[in-house]
């Protein structure tokens, strides 16, 4: 099959991946649901888990995590454990439904020595996207452990969260007003008080969203182009990004993720996604880098706890 062929091949199974989530996002375009009652088109109540390979490894790409998330929600699946169809047959499982799969995608490297105009040969590397398909352990006769759902108080401040975004040094300040933002001039995040949002998950997303933006100050992954305007394609990208990083951050902490966070940005995600499916992608990488970054500014005794 040829590279061109290939990429074909891959953006085809991209856009069928991400349907339900452009579904989702169509719904309250349309004004069939609200963005701040409606769960994140990202993530459901799915497991409690993040999804992993059946080793125990999680999947690379944020978007493959989060279009197995909402696999397990949309099938009802009790695992987070996937497995390949080779993988399977491997360990003697049987597949109960083979035509209920699921694509992972993930970079791969081809090179090739071609010669210069000084007749030297040197090697030329390129990266391509590659893909496979997957089956959820609850599609096969595996025997599932029982897996115990994890309860939070609602309306508790959530401690780990706070003791997370305290752990950067981010300059975080609470004030009694309405609008969560963060400043690059200042470098500094602004959020209402706890007690003006509706739940401690929607406080919680909220100071987790402003974080990833924090992360992309000149001075960390410099994502923030300076004179970025407020609504222009790259702005609405940025809050992608925050979006992403912030549902999966909260999510992998063991909570659910409350709505979308900003619904004015949904039409050119919209629009940006039935034009190039590689768009979410892509933002599916900034905000994995954002993540690794908060991470990386935590305490190792807290990051293994």
């Amino acid at each position: 099959m040829s590279k061109a062929d290939l990429d074909k091949q891959v953006e085809t199974r991209m856009q069928e991946t991400i349907k339900p989530i452009v579904e989702k996002l169509e719904a309250i375009a349309a004004g069939k649901a609200k963005a701040g009652s409606w769960k994140t088109p990202w993530i459901m109540s799915a497991s409690s888990q993040m999804p992993v390979n059946f080793a125990g490894k999680a999947y690379g790409g944020l978007i493959n995590s989060l279009s197995l998330m909402l696999a397990q929600e949309n099938h009802g699946y009790k695992s987070n454990k996937w497995v390949t169809y080779n993988r399977a047959k491997q360990m003697g499982l049987k597949i109960t439904n083979p035509k209920e799969y699921c694509w992972v995608f993930y970079n791969d490297k081809k090179s090739f020595t071609k010669e210069n105009d000084a007749g030297e040969k040197e090697v030329i590397n390129y990266w391509f996207y590659k893909s496979d398909h997957v089956y959820n352990l609850s599609n096969t006769d595996a025997v599932l452990p029982k897996v115990k759902p994890v309860k939070h108080n609602p309306d508790k401040r959530i401690k780990f969260v706070d003791e997370y975004a305290a752990a950067t040094g981010a300059v975080i300040n609470e004030t009694d007003q309405s609008k969560a933002f963060y400043s690059p001039s200042k470098d500094a995040i602004t959020l209402p008080k706890f007690k003006q949002f509706n739940s401690a998950a929607c406080f919680a997303q909220t100071k987790l969203h402003e974080l990833v933006h924090w992360t992309g100050h000149e001075n960390r992954e410099n994502r923030l182009r300076k004179g970025m305007t407020f609504g222009s394609d790259e702005y609405a990208f940025e809050e992608l990004v925050a979006e992403l990083g912030s549902t999966v951050c909260l999510f992998s902490m063991g909570f659910a993720p409350c709505g979308l966070q900003h619904e004015e940005y949904i039409l050119s995600w919209l629009k940006a996604l039935k034009d190039n499916p590689k768009f979410l992608f892509k933002a599916g990488a900034k905000a994995t880098r954002a993540i690794a970054y908060l991470d990386s500014l935590q305490k190792a005794e807290a990051i293994a706890a």
